[in-house]
Parts: structure tokens; sequence; C-alpha cells
């Protein structure tokens, strides 16, 4: 069903119905996640719908798919340009141009740059026609599947037959099975030997004998060695928050600094997630994890370098309610008052209170899984 949506969507999308392919995409944006075709189709489809906050959040993800694309690229430039943001926009013509010499569209941004747009030269091009010269272009084939001129077919079959064999058995040892190459940053903070583990104790919050913090450290390298970074943080911060010496505290430290920003692939399985009352219970024990929630969003406010919110923890008919967190966006993603949402954040505390700082959410429809 879903490859027969995204089917129906490039047929609209070539016959510029673009708010139907937002209708029919949008909601399957958890569906393909990893979908390079997918978001290429949905973000200039809102783009070329003025729906800006879509528009930038899909073309974004498209461009981490594929960061070579340029219809993409001229996407990015415009919305920069809109944003005030000339120098990103600069950027991304003068790689369009280094790409693709002959591209008269970032040639156009590029003139325009020169000549100087002050505010009032950006509010007059974005409210005429003139603007859509530096629009990515409309009349194309979306480039999923390439018509292949009988020669080119020919020459293709004869590397089939001839050369990709070869190819195969040169590059076997590169490729499948795809074997973890571990984790050097890991291996790389090594106590050295003769370090005291512990000092005198404090007013620190936990208390450990010199073997109990060597067992800790020790345990949390090993979490981080078997990928399972939120365990090991947990540990790290059981060693900053004790009687740990200071040299065992700053390795602690570095270990932690190497846990890895899960993805999209993690709303699926993340096993290691914590729940809302282990946080708020203890969050010095938490700070740096990540986990994945879902509530409501509410008093949304857009910045120029971050989104803020308010995020009631709970059911999406608010039977249930566990509590209210700030979470802070630093990039942009499409988000409105009432979005009853997954989040995936990262817990940063400061005293006895905590915020999360979002990495990536998606909206959850009521009734849902």
């Amino acid at each position: 069903m879903a490859r027969k949506n995204l089917g129906e969507a490039k047929q609209l999308f070539q016959k510029r119905k673009y708010q139907d392919v937002i209708r029919i995409l949008e909601p399957q944006v958890f569906a393909f996640r990893d979908s390079f075709p997918f978001y290429y189709l949905l973000g200039l489809s809102c783009f070329f719908q003025q729906d800006k906050s879509g528009a930038y959040s899909y073309l974004h993800r498209a461009n981490q798919l594929d960061e070579n694309n340029i219809n993409i690229l001229l996407g990015l430039a415009v919305i920069h340009l809109r944003r005030r943001n000339q120098d990103e926009a600069l950027k991304i013509w003068l790689k369009i141009k280094d790409m693709d010499p002959q591209n008269k569209t970032a040639a156009r941004g590029l003139e325009l740059l020169r000549r100087g747009l002050d505010d009032a030269g950006l509010d007059e091009l974005f409210s005429t026609e003139k603007v859509r010269s530096i629009y990515p272009p409309e009349a194309f084939r979306f480039p999923l599947v390439p018509v292949l001129s009988g020669a080119v077919v020919c020459a293709i079959a004869v590397l089939l037959v001839f050369f990709i064999p070869a190819l195969i058995s040169m590059l076997n040892p590169l490729i499948l099975p795809e074997i973890p190459e571990g984790r050097k940053d890991v291996e790389s903070v090594q106590v050295p030997s003769g370090t005291a583990y512990v000092e005198s104790a404090g007013q620190e919050r936990i208390t450990f004998t010199e073997y109990e913090a060597q067992a800790v450290f020790d345990e949390a390298k090993r979490l981080f060695l078997e990928y399972r970074d939120n365990r090991g943080v947990v540990q790290c911060n059981r060693l900053i928050n004790s009687n740990a010496s200071r040299t065992l505290k700053e390795f602690a430290r570095r270990l932690k600094s190497v846990a890895r920003t899960p993805g999209f692939k993690d709303f699926l399985n993340f096993p290691d997630n914590y729940t809302y009352e282990e946080v708020v219970d203890s969050p010095y024990l938490y700070d740096g994890c990540f986990v994945i929630w879902r509530g409501t969003v509410a008093n949304l406010q857009i910045r120029t370098m971050e989104i803020g919110f308010q995020f009631l923890k709970g059911s999406w008919d608010n039977k249930v309610f566990d509590g209210n967190i700030p979470v802070i966006f630093h990039e942009a993603t499409k988000l409105e008052n009432d979005y009853y949402i997954e989040l995936l954040g990262k817990v940063v505390t400061s005293g006895n209170s905590f915020s999360l700082e979002g990495v990536l959410q998606r909206r959850i429809i009521p009734d849902s899984p």
C-alpha cells in the first residue's frame, strides 16, 4: 500500500497537483523515513505550495539522504534566501555551479546576490513572480526511473556480462556480510594504571569504594562497546556524581561524549529507553540520555534559530498526563500546537529539573499504533 501511494504521488507530482501529493504522503512520513524519492516529492510539493515549514523540513531530510541533488539544493537556497540567510544561499548556489557550471538558475541566484539585496529588496522579490526565476524547475520528469536508449542498454549489458563478475570478486572482501568495525572512540578511553579511582567522600550523591568505582567505569565501557550507549551514559553519570577521583570523572566525561545520537530507525526499536518517572525521580542520572516519549505540543514558539514548545507527556486524549517538559529543536521541524507526537529527545539537566533537546519527532494520528 505504501509503495502504491508513492507511485500515485509521483504521477500527481508530474501533473503539478502538489496539494494532493502532500495529502497522500504526509501521513506516511514514518513508513518512508529513509526514502529519498519520498522526501523529494513531499519537500518540493510543500515548496511549490508555499508551505515554508514543511518545505524546509522535508527538503532538509532529502538533502541528508542525497546531498548532491540539484533540485533539492535549489529549493533550499530559496528557503534560506527567504529567511534572510544570504550566506547559506550563496554557499548552495556556488556548490551547484561547481557540480553544474551551466546551471542558469544558480547563476541567476548568484547574480541577485552580486547586485545586493537588502530586506526591502528581498520583500519585493518574494512578493512578485520574479522569484520563480530562482525556483527549482517544475517542468521535468521525476528522475526515479531514467529512460535509456538502446545503445545505452547494450553497453550496460556488456558491462554486466564481462565486468561485473570480476568486479564483485575483487570487491567481495569489502561488501557483504556487513560487520561492525568496532568503536575505536570507546577503546581509546583508557585509564592509566596507578590512577586513584576515588577520593574522600564529601557531599556527593553517590559513594563508591575503589573497587566499585573501577567496576562502574568498566561496565560503562562495556556497554558502549556493545552499542548500548544510553545505559553507558547512566554509568558515567553515576561516576560524575560520586566521590570518584577527578581523573576518573574526566575519563567518564570523555566516555559519555562518544554517545551516538539515535535516528529514525530507533522509533521502531529503542530497547534502552527510560520512562518519564525514572528521569523525573533522578534527573542527574539521565543527563545526556535519549528518550522516546509521546505527548502533545503546547505553547509552540518559532524563533529565528530554534523552535520551542511545552511537551505535555501523556495520552492523546489527555486521560493520562505525566508532566510538562520544555523542549527545544535547533533544526526546523514541522509542528503545530495540539499535535500529538512521538518525540526523540536528549535529556538536559539543570539542577533538579530537566528539559529535552529535540532530535526527531513524528506526528501520531489518534488510534494509530
